[in-house]
Protein backbone atom coordinates (compact mmCIF):
# COMPACT_ATOMS: atom_id res chain seq x y z
CA UNK A 1 0.00 0.00 0.00
CA UNK A 2 2.85 2.36 0.84
CA UNK A 3 4.39 1.81 -2.62
CA UNK A 4 1.07 2.52 -4.32
CA UNK A 5 0.61 5.66 -2.24
CA UNK A 6 4.13 6.84 -3.10
CA UNK A 7 3.54 6.20 -6.81
CA UNK A 8 0.27 8.18 -6.68
CA UNK A 9 1.96 11.03 -4.82
CA UNK A 10 4.80 11.19 -7.37
CA UNK A 11 2.30 11.15 -10.25
CA UNK A 12 0.38 14.07 -8.75
CA UNK A 13 3.64 16.02 -8.23
CA UNK A 14 4.78 15.43 -11.86
CA UNK A 15 4.44 18.72 -13.77
CA UNK A 16 5.90 17.40 -17.02
CA UNK A 17 3.94 18.30 -20.14
CA UNK A 18 3.67 15.12 -22.19
CA UNK A 19 1.20 16.06 -24.91
CA UNK A 20 0.63 19.14 -27.02
CA UNK A 21 -2.84 19.37 -25.46
CA UNK A 22 -1.18 19.82 -22.05
CA UNK A 23 0.81 22.76 -23.40
CA UNK A 24 -2.31 24.27 -24.99
CA UNK A 25 -4.18 24.03 -21.69
CA UNK A 26 -1.38 25.64 -19.67
CA UNK A 27 -0.57 28.44 -22.14
CA UNK A 28 -4.05 29.10 -23.51
CA UNK A 29 -2.57 28.93 -27.03
CA UNK A 30 -3.67 26.54 -29.75
CA UNK A 31 -1.38 24.38 -31.81
CA UNK A 32 -0.93 25.70 -35.34
CA UNK A 33 1.52 23.23 -36.82
CA UNK A 34 2.70 19.93 -35.42
CA UNK A 35 5.92 18.47 -36.78
CA UNK A 36 5.61 14.67 -36.75
CA UNK A 37 8.46 12.37 -35.84
CA UNK A 38 10.46 11.39 -38.89
CA UNK A 39 12.40 8.29 -39.78
CA UNK A 40 16.09 8.52 -40.62
CA UNK A 41 15.19 7.90 -44.27
CA UNK A 42 12.75 10.85 -44.26
CA UNK A 43 15.41 13.08 -42.70
CA UNK A 44 17.98 12.06 -45.31
CA UNK A 45 15.56 12.44 -48.24
CA UNK A 46 13.70 15.48 -46.97
CA UNK A 47 14.15 17.60 -50.09
CA UNK A 48 12.57 14.90 -52.30
CA UNK A 49 9.89 13.96 -49.79
CA UNK A 50 6.13 14.49 -49.96
CA UNK A 51 5.34 12.88 -46.60
CA UNK A 52 3.52 14.34 -43.59
CA UNK A 53 6.96 15.42 -42.35
CA UNK A 54 7.72 17.53 -45.45
CA UNK A 55 4.15 18.84 -45.59
CA UNK A 56 4.38 20.00 -41.96
CA UNK A 57 7.36 22.21 -42.81
CA UNK A 58 5.58 23.57 -45.88
CA UNK A 59 2.60 24.45 -43.68
CA UNK A 60 4.89 26.04 -41.10
CA UNK A 61 6.56 28.14 -43.82
CA UNK A 62 3.14 29.27 -45.06
CA UNK A 63 2.06 30.20 -41.51
CA UNK A 64 5.22 32.26 -41.06
CA UNK A 65 4.27 34.43 -44.03
CA UNK A 66 2.55 37.69 -43.07
CA UNK A 67 -1.11 38.02 -43.96
CA UNK A 68 -2.89 41.28 -44.85
CA UNK A 69 -1.38 44.13 -42.84
CA UNK A 70 0.79 42.05 -40.50
CA UNK A 71 4.42 43.14 -40.27
CA UNK A 72 7.00 40.79 -41.79
CA UNK A 73 8.43 38.39 -39.22
CA UNK A 74 12.17 38.88 -39.34
CA UNK A 75 13.43 36.76 -36.45
CA UNK A 76 12.46 33.25 -35.47
CA UNK A 77 14.02 31.62 -32.42
CA UNK A 78 14.08 27.85 -32.16
CA UNK A 79 15.14 26.53 -28.78
CA UNK A 80 14.51 23.76 -26.28
CA UNK A 81 15.20 23.22 -22.62
CA UNK A 82 17.16 20.03 -23.22
CA UNK A 83 19.73 18.81 -25.74
CA UNK A 84 18.89 16.35 -28.53
CA UNK A 85 15.32 17.52 -29.02
CA UNK A 86 15.64 18.11 -32.79
CA UNK A 87 16.45 21.83 -32.96
CA UNK A 88 19.07 21.39 -35.68
CA UNK A 89 16.78 19.15 -37.73
CA UNK A 90 13.92 21.65 -37.46
CA UNK A 91 16.14 24.60 -38.38
CA UNK A 92 17.63 22.76 -41.35
CA UNK A 93 14.26 21.52 -42.65
CA UNK A 94 12.56 24.88 -42.19
CA UNK A 95 15.44 26.71 -43.88
CA UNK A 96 15.29 24.37 -46.89
CA UNK A 97 11.54 24.92 -47.12
CA UNK A 98 11.79 28.72 -46.83
CA UNK A 99 14.50 28.80 -49.51
CA UNK A 100 12.11 26.79 -51.71
CA UNK A 101 9.60 29.60 -51.10
CA UNK A 102 12.32 31.97 -52.44
CA UNK A 103 12.96 33.62 -49.07
CA UNK A 104 16.37 34.93 -48.05
CA UNK A 105 17.50 33.23 -44.86
CA UNK A 106 20.33 33.87 -42.41
CA UNK A 107 20.81 31.27 -39.71
CA UNK A 108 22.76 32.11 -36.56
CA UNK A 109 23.88 29.18 -34.43
CA UNK A 110 24.00 30.37 -30.81
CA UNK A 111 24.69 26.93 -29.34
CA UNK A 112 28.24 27.75 -28.35
CA UNK A 113 28.81 24.76 -26.06
CA UNK A 114 27.45 22.06 -28.36
CA UNK A 115 27.66 23.39 -31.91
CA UNK A 116 26.52 20.94 -34.56
CA UNK A 117 24.14 22.88 -36.79
CA UNK A 118 27.00 23.70 -39.19
CA UNK A 119 27.32 19.96 -39.89
CA UNK A 120 23.83 19.73 -41.38
CA UNK A 121 24.83 22.42 -43.92
CA UNK A 122 28.33 20.96 -44.51
CA UNK A 123 29.95 24.19 -43.31
CA UNK A 124 32.88 25.05 -41.06
CA UNK A 125 32.69 26.13 -37.44
CA UNK A 126 36.16 27.71 -37.45
CA UNK A 127 34.88 31.28 -37.41
CA UNK A 128 31.45 32.45 -36.25
CA UNK A 129 29.36 34.23 -33.65
CA UNK A 130 31.92 33.99 -30.85
CA UNK A 131 34.61 35.42 -33.10
CA UNK A 132 32.34 38.33 -34.09
CA UNK A 133 31.40 39.06 -30.47
CA UNK A 134 35.04 38.93 -29.40
CA UNK A 135 35.81 41.27 -32.32
CA UNK A 136 38.31 38.83 -33.85
CA UNK A 137 36.49 39.29 -37.18
CA UNK A 138 33.53 41.18 -38.54
CA UNK A 139 30.11 39.77 -39.41
CA UNK A 140 30.67 40.01 -43.15
CA UNK A 141 33.74 37.76 -42.94
CA UNK A 142 32.13 35.26 -40.54
CA UNK A 143 28.91 34.81 -42.52
CA UNK A 144 29.18 31.74 -44.77
CA UNK A 145 27.45 31.02 -48.06
CA UNK A 146 25.68 27.67 -48.06
CA UNK A 147 25.06 25.34 -50.98
CA UNK A 148 21.46 26.61 -50.99
CA UNK A 149 20.78 29.83 -52.85
CA UNK A 150 19.58 32.64 -50.54
CA UNK A 151 20.82 30.91 -47.39
CA UNK A 152 23.68 32.33 -45.32
CA UNK A 153 24.96 30.82 -42.11
CA UNK A 154 26.76 32.17 -39.06
CA UNK A 155 28.19 29.25 -37.11
CA UNK A 156 28.72 29.50 -33.37
CA UNK A 157 32.47 29.71 -33.90
CA UNK A 158 35.25 28.55 -31.66
CA UNK A 159 33.99 28.32 -28.10
CA UNK A 160 35.65 30.62 -25.59
CA UNK A 161 37.07 28.92 -22.54
CA UNK A 162 34.63 29.87 -19.81
CA UNK A 163 33.12 33.26 -20.43
CA UNK A 164 30.59 32.43 -23.18
CA UNK A 165 27.58 33.53 -21.06
CA UNK A 166 29.24 36.82 -20.23
CA UNK A 167 30.12 37.21 -23.90
CA UNK A 168 26.52 36.73 -25.03
CA UNK A 169 25.03 38.97 -22.34
CA UNK A 170 27.44 41.83 -23.00
CA UNK A 171 26.10 42.37 -26.55
CA UNK A 172 22.38 42.84 -25.94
Amino acid sequence: MGGLGLALFLEIQDTTLYESEDIETITGLTERIKIPKASTEQLNNYENDSSKFANAFQNLAIHLQPSNNEPIKKILLITSAEPNQGKSMIIHSLAVTLVDFEKKIAIIDCDIRNAKLHLSFDLSNDCGLVDVLEEKTDLKNALQESSLENLKFLSSGTAPSSHYLKLLSSHQ
